[in-house]
């Protein structure tokens, strides 16, 4: 024998189902009406058909996810599992010693500095390159 319960949720699925087809059918009307009423006011085809899809396609959304209150961190969450929370041994170790690669064999970080191109002047701060022996702004002498 069924329970009153499973009736209900069956019946009840089947006007969800009855209420979105419903609204369905109305926003499909309504955008047509839409289109036209674009196109008597003489837009182009294809931005009517694009302002039409975009509206349709927002509409839509709500339409299908009616009753499924899910964020959307929900829907990344990992499932807990039912048995125990067992974990592998080796996920808690730390690899102490890394696996040399063979290109930083070849890298040489010994080098020296070299004078800047650019430099501010101490008296005025204006840019001068470092082939300037004077400053064009102030006059001061590097």
């Amino acid at each position: 024998m069924i329970e009153s319960n499973e009736i209900d949720e069956k019946s009840f699925k089947k006007r969800l189902i009855m209420i979105r087809t419903f609204l369905f059918i109305l926003v499909i009307s309504v955008l047509g009406i839409i289109y036209y009423i674009l196109i008597d006011f003489g837009s182009i085809h294809l931005i009517s058909f694009l302002i039409v899809l975009f509206i349709f396609l927002i509409v839509l959304g709500p339409i299908i996810n009616y009753g499924k209150n899910r964020s959307l961190f929900d829907r990344f969450k990992r499932k807990k599992k039912v048995g125990g929370n067992e974990r592998n041994e080796d996920t808690f170790k730390i690899k102490t010693t890394p696996a040399r690669h063979p290109i930083d064999e070849r890298i040489n970080l010994e080098f020296t500095y070299r004078k800047a191109l650019i430099h501010k002047c101490p008296k005025c701060g204006f840019m001068l390159t470092s082939s300037m022996k004077k400053c064009p702004n102030c006059g001061q002498t590097i």
